[in-house]
């Protein structure tokens, strides 16, 4: 199966998961435990679009305890990272995603985050990873030595994805 037509299979499955909001939670828990969580000073998230891992738990906790959170942005076709307060203003990008306003924000290099924590559509048992096709993510990830966590439901984990040498595999994948 080619890429583009397992997309659209994850994306139907995807949006019939039931209960995302309790998984989202499940999988949030989860990170909060790991060693790599509790040794990293600052850490990459995301705000989710509809249907995918929600980590607004998970970043109240980041923040709560402490560290650094950077949310993604897209400009000229690449992503930067900002920091994130509880509060600051997002606004919604050409890809519906809400991303951090930068009036007066510095980006954080991407060589200073300790953590990514990645979205996904779909990821498999040797964690490979599989995006929405713009690469946006695996253009960033190859430049960065920082650990990287997939997350996604369970119904989205696979034995095997279509994948290329352009994907960047993740350290470990997160699910429900």
């Amino acid at each position: 199966m080619n890429k583009t037509t397992f997309r659209e299979k994850c994306l139907k499955i995807r949006k019939e998961i039931k209960e995302k909001d309790r998984k989202s939670t499940i999988i949030c828990e989860k990170l909060l435990f790991l060693d790599i969580y509790k040794t990293s000073n600052t850490i990459a998230a995301y705000w989710a679009l509809p249907n995918e891992v929600d980590l607004f738990s998970f970043v109240k906790r980041v923040l709560k305890d402490g560290k650094t959170i950077v949310l993604p942005r897209v400009v000229n076709n690449q992503l930067f990272f900002y920091q994130y307060h509880l509060g600051d203003e997002l606004e919604e990008s050409s890809f519906h995603v809400f991303e951090p306003k930068i009036v007066d924000k510095n980006y954080l290099n991407n060589k200073d985050i300790d953590l990514f924590i990645v979205p996904g559509l779909a990821f498999d048992k040797d964690n490979n990873r599989m995006g929405y096709g713009k690469g946006f993510y695996d253009r960033t990830l190859k430049e960065t030595p920082a650990f990287k966590i997939g997350v996604t439901f369970k119904e989205l984990k696979f034995k095997e994805i279509p994948h290329d040498e352009n994907d960047i595999k993740m350290d470990v994948v997160i699910n429900d």
